[in-house]
């Protein structure tokens, strides 16, 4: 996993919205350890920027009227900043001498050492989980600032001993540090919290930064009972929703009230931030738009890696996953939250399926709220319309629906019946400084990929997935080898194909004609380096690749799907007609004519690959710059606030006497994703954690106490850590007696076909025996804690 690199909290933006200072009360009190010669400026200044404002600083060291001042210099509120002289002792006494300073009115206690940062929605996102779950403890996951890594792991609590960052960046609430200062022992509050089964929230962002990760405390043998339960544990992301209706209140929430600015406040719904067109768009416009015009809280809903979140992060806009922090039943009471509080103007969804189930519960509570969406391409294999089909349903409470492409918009009229005045199109466009050709050395680039100087290159480069057809390419090279002898197609990308797509290169024999560049970061230097691209996919809205492509001037062979041809004139490439039915998707079997018309439409380009060449960046400057979509999307959000349409406000309030009705829209919503977003968990856990915890689920354990010595075992074995390693050994010593039985049951055959069948027999004994030895060595170092880490 890439670390993430943190920006200066001196460089954070300011967030553009004040709270009035009158009569608010602090929810959470800061407690901020300084050193020696530490002010604490940087920490400060996270605080500074953080999305819930209402919180206290306490400030604790030997020589603390320098931060205090410089406190006091940022915060209006100088009521906020509090100041206790005292050595740094141990961490009870500090938890102490906090406990009596900080105001009634705290509910919550964050420890931070100076230096270390906050990320700016750290304090609004623990609130929410903390009062959305029975439990008294939260943390997060760690960046370590000084040598860039990550501290990211599941919650156990012997790591928590070995590894943990001491009781920094850990918020606890006001309840149990009262309970354990109110013991006559001294014992550490984590030994506190582990005797008595208080088990954490684990919210998986990076919410924290610290400095260093020391171990707290060397554990003896005989202080260790293992008493974990994983399954008390909140642990996100998770996948618990049934049937539950959706939260619209939470009681005792205290939500502040901001000023509103001279500004247009947009709430943005998509689904993730990671690599692709879709997600470009959405960068590239978050990037772009003008921030004195433009205030904007982003929303994501599945968990993945979020790879790209660092950089939606340094646009300076807030980023708030649900995922990663709340249960599906408050995610609509989220969106009021951030309606409320952020002054939302324009609610604006793309790619969102949860969004769209959304619109109704929004457009009934706020009837004036316009809302646009952004449709990249319709898909037929996917619920026969994909997120085309979700517009449809909710079409009358839309404002207006801009499309990537005019042939989708075509369809979403014609086939699904949305009248033209609520559609436009708007290209995505490309960013042509970035992608211009002049400032890159084609010769010099192959020589550092290793790309013969003579090749003629044609460029292949996208997720390798099933709707991108890479086996379909593998059978274009086979055909086209042979008519350009010194071809080379450059294959750049990674996804689930990519392995299949490789063997079958093997199994044709053209390595020769292939190279595989995996995940490229830098695609203007790939394109530099092609003389052409192909794109012979089943689906597409208008690919952002085709875009960069000629921008770097490179012409490009396409299927016709989605908006290509109106993109790809004749002039900078050709479209392939497509022949194979979307409806076919999973078919490997292509058609031979398909395949030579991308043959015959390569040759055409490379006999005047200098013709198309030229015109290729002229095509791109002329209408398709990022500068022109950026434009375009500012005057359609402005419009549309100022000019909402008042058929969508007449059918919203008619959804008044309704409401039963739009919440189990919801409820259908989350258990229909219900597989999907349990996948993607088990993804995020498979590649970020080193040890996936996935709760029982109350089948499994209804089934387990079908045979009580099985249920104690298993019981035990997630105490010890070690539940995956027990259902291994379970699943193998089935195996064990099945094999025999079924080899007593087959003796006669045995002993008909003699020493062979008996040698196979042996050697099958041995290997199974020879894999349970391994796992139960596995076993006992799984469960072996005790000595020294």
């Amino acid at each position: 996993m890439k670390h993430l690199e943190l920006e200066s909290a001196s460089k954070i933006k300011e967030r553009g919205f004040t709270y009035p200072s009158k009569n608010w009360k602090p929810i959470f009190s800061v407690v901020l350890v300084l050193g020696e010669d530490s002010l604490g400026e940087k920490t400060l200044l996270s605080l500074l920027h953080q999305s819930y404002y209402l919180f206290e600083i306490i400030l604790i060291g030997k020589k603390i009227d320098k931060s205090i001042s410089f406190a006091q210099s940022l915060f209006t509120e100088k009521n906020r900043i509090k100041g206790i002289k005292q050595e740094n002792t141990s961490m009870r006494t500090i938890i102490e001498r906090a406990n009596k300073e900080k105001a009634k009115s705290s509910l919550y206690t964050l420890f931070i050492n100076a230096g270390d940062l906050l990320d700016p929605t750290y304090l609004e996102t623990s609130y929410l989980a903390l009062k959305t779950q029975d439990k008294h403890w939260l943390y997060s996951d760690i960046v370590l600032l000084e040598d860039n890594s990550v501290w990211k792991d599941t919650f156990d609590w012997n790591k928590m001993f070995y590894k943990n960052p001491n009781l920094f960046g850990a918020i606890f609430d006001t309840v149990i540090l009262n309970e354990w200062l109110a013991k006559e022992k001294s014992n550490d509050l984590y030994f506190y919290l582990y005797e008595n089964n208080e088990y954490p929230i684990h919210i998986s962002y990076h919410g924290y930064s610290a400095n260093q990760l020391k171990p707290y405390i060397e554990l003896q043998e005989s202080q260790i009972e293992m008493i974990t339960d994983m399954n008390q544990v909140i642990q996100f992301p998770r996948n618990c929703y049934f049937w539950e209706m959706v939260q619209t209140k939470i009681e005792d929430f205290v939500l502040p009230t901001r000023n509103k600015e001279n500004k247009i406040h947009i709430l943005m719904i998509i689904p993730w931030m990671v690599m692709g067109g879709a997600d470009k768009f959405n960068l590239d416009l978050l990037k772009r738009i003008d921030k004195n015009k433009f205030e904007i809280t982003l929303i994501t809903t599945h968990p993945t890696g979020y790879i790209w979140r660092q950089q939606f992060e340094q646009t300076g806009i807030e980023i708030f996953d649900l995922s990663t922090f709340i249960d599906h039943k408050y995610w609509n009471y989220f969106l009021d939250v951030i309606i409320k509080t952020r002054n939302i103007d324009l609610v604006f969804n793309t790619n969102s399926t949860f969004g769209y189930a959304s619109i109704p519960y929004i457009k009934e509570k706020y009837p004036t709220l316009p809302i646009l969406d952004y449709i990249h391409m319709e898909e037929w294999y996917n619920r026969f319309g994909g997120y085309s089909r979700d517009n449809h349903v909710v079409h009358s409470l839309l404002d207006k629906t801009l499309f990537c492409n005019q042939g989708s918009e075509k369809i979403l009229h014609e086939h699904f019946g949305v009248p033209k005045e609520q559609i436009e199109t708007v290209y995505i466009g490309v960013d042509a400084d970035k992608f211009d050709p002049e400032k890159y050395d084609k010769n010099n680039l192959k020589r550092q990929y290793k790309v013969a100087e003579d090749a003629f290159v044609i460029g292949y480069i996208c997720r390798i997935a099933t709707a991108k057809r890479p086996l379909l390419l593998v059978e274009i090279i086979e055909s086209i080898k042979d008519k350009i002898p010194n071809v080379l197609f450059l294959i750049a990308g990674d996804g689930p194909l990519l392995e299949k797509m490789q063997e079958k290169v093997e199994q044709k024999e053209l390595s020769t004609y292939i190279q595989f560049l995996g995940r490229v970061d830098k695609t203007e230097e790939f394109y530099k380096m092609c003389d052409m691209t192909i794109n012979c996919s089943i689906k597409e809205g208008l690919a952002l690749t085709t875009y960069e492509s000629l921008s770097m001037g490179v012409p490009i062979v396409s299927s016709d799907v989605g908006g290509q041809k109106e993109l790809i004139s004749e002039e900078v490439g050709v479209i392939v007609p497509l022949l194979q039915e979307e409806t076919t998707l999973y078919d490997k079997d292509y058609m031979d004519e398909e395949i030579s018309l991308y043959v015959d439409a390569i040759v055409k380009i490379k006999e005047n690959i200098s013709s198309y060449s030229k015109n290729a960046r002229k095509r791109i400057i002329k209408s398709f710059t990022l500068e022109n979509m950026v434009s375009k999307m500012e005057k359609i959000f402005e419009n549309t606030v100022h000019s909402p349409r008042k058929q969508a406000i007449e059918n919203a309030i008619k959804l008044r006497a309704n409401q039963n009705i739009y919440k189990e829209y919801i409820n259908y919503y989350f258990l229909a994703d219900s597989d999907h977003f349990q996948s993607l968990c088990n993804t995020y856990y498979k590649e970020f954690y080193m040890e996936p915890v996935i709760p029982l689920t109350a089948q499994e354990i209804a089934d387990m106490k079908k045979n009580p010595f099985v249920f104690k075992m298993e019981q035990a074995s997630i105490r010890f850590h070690c539940y995956h390693e027990f259902l291994v050994l379970e699943k193998m010593i089935l195996s064990f007696f099945t094999f025999v039985a079924s080899i007593f049951i087959s003796f006669y055959t045995i002993i008909k076909n003699g020493t062979l069948a008996l040698y196979h027999f042996i050697i099958g004994i041995c290997k199974l025996i020879y894999l349970f030895l391994i796992r139960i060595g596995s076993l006992i170092k799984k469960v072996s804690p005790f000595k020294k880490r």
